[in-house]
């Protein structure tokens, strides 16, 4: 036993110094090659490289023990786990480098589809390799793989039917990936909800809902629905129906209609040839203004504003002209129901009293 541990402790130091001697080394390289953007991914190899050297001298070593044969099976399973585990951690790392430089190329070319498709790439290149290291470990300790694999064979067909919704969801997160109809960060109406995208996963899409509450709809229901996106708009529509009084003469209509026209056309805010202030019908209790315009930002908060600007200044043109807004109509008090008949009572004979 402690022949093993003086060798562990042997392994990891060689390891230890090994690695960071290549590190160095690597970095001296770069930088006279003068390839500095490679060199923040170096660190990022530095634990699984440790790991895969110090199990590799572990068990070049352990033929020197003399361990009994079982304990020596033992031993090299283990250390042959830790190797898969090394590789498959740094297969991890590179398949992350890989995905950041793609993803900063794609963006940088404009191809958004090619981009939003890395995530679920990496994530399903690591599933693999988990896979694979599962099967190999096993292996490693002497299990039947092959029986493994003929029995999840035999039981393809069931977990197939039973995995129905996650491929469903898998392939509506691919579609929503490649097709684009939201992105992360978009805000956009699912249904009859709305919400900001924060995350489009295997399974999953989350979103944030004006609540500040995160509501995750399954990727094969998400893609399926109507899905109105507010991120691409370059404009808000507002409109209005402004309800004037009856008493309104045409001449103070008219002076409304050119007040608020003249309000529209010559505020900035408004996109040119999209407002318009109509006298549109006859109501039951007043006559009806139509008032359309398209403001010319995409920021909510922003439309909120311009919108509260120009009521108010509508306001002050209503009033400038003389007339006022038509008053609500109250539906009249209902009268009282009346109380239900008195039920006839009866004496002791039978008869009425």
């Amino acid at each position: 036993m402690d022949r093993i541990l003086v060798l562990a402790l042997v392994a990891v130091l060689v390891a230890w110094i090994a690695t960071w001697v290549t590190l160095h080394a690597l970095r001296v390289v770069l930088l006279r090659a003068r390839v500095a953007g490679e060199e923040p991914h170096l660190p990022l190899a530095v634990g699984p490289m440790r790991l895969l050297v110090a199990a590799a001298i572990f068990d070049a070593g352990t033929g020197t023990l003399a361990l009994p044969v079982p304990a020596y099976r033992l031993v090299t399973g283990a250390t042959g786990a830790l190797v898969i585990f090394a590789v498959v951690w740094l297969l991890w790392r590179t398949t992350d480098v890989f995905a950041r430089v793609a993803e900063r190329r794609f963006a940088s070319e404009g191809k958004h589809a090619a981009a939003g498709l890395v995530p679920i790439g990496r994530r399903t290149a690591k599933v693999l390799f988990t896979m694979v290291a599962m099967i190999a470990v096993l292996e490693n300790f002497g299990f039947n793989v092959t029986g493994v694999l003929a029995a999840l064979g035999v039981g393809g067909l069931a977990v197939a039917l039973a995995a129905q919704k996650t491929v469903e969801n898998l392939f509506g997160g691919v579609t929503l990936i490649a097709d684009q109809p939201v992105r992360v960060g978009d805000l956009c109406r699912f249904g009859d909800r709305t919400g900001t995208v924060e995350d489009i996963g295997l399974r999953s899409t989350r979103l944030r809902t004006p609540e500040r509450t995160v509501v995750s709809v399954p990727n094969g229901e998400f893609a399926s629905m109507q899905l109105e996106n507010f991120a691409p708009r370059d404009r808000i529509r507002l409109q209005a129906m402004l309800a004037l009084r009856y008493e309104t003469t045409p001449a103070q209509m008219r002076a409304v209609l050119s007040a608020i026209s003249k309000l529209l056309l010559g505020n900035p805010t408004i996109a040119p040839n999209s407002a318009y202030a109509r006298f549109v019908g006859f109501g039951a209790t007043s006559l009806d203004v139509e008032v359309v315009a398209y403001v010319a930002t995409a920021d909510p908060s922003e439309f909120l504003a311009i919108r509260e600007d120009l009521f108010l200044r509508m306001m002050d043109a209503v009033a400038a002209s003389g007339t006022a807004f038509a008053a609500a109509k109250v539906p009249p008090p209902q009268p009282a129901a009346a109380p239900p008949p008195a039920s006839p009572t009866t004496t002791d004979g039978g008869g009425q009293r």
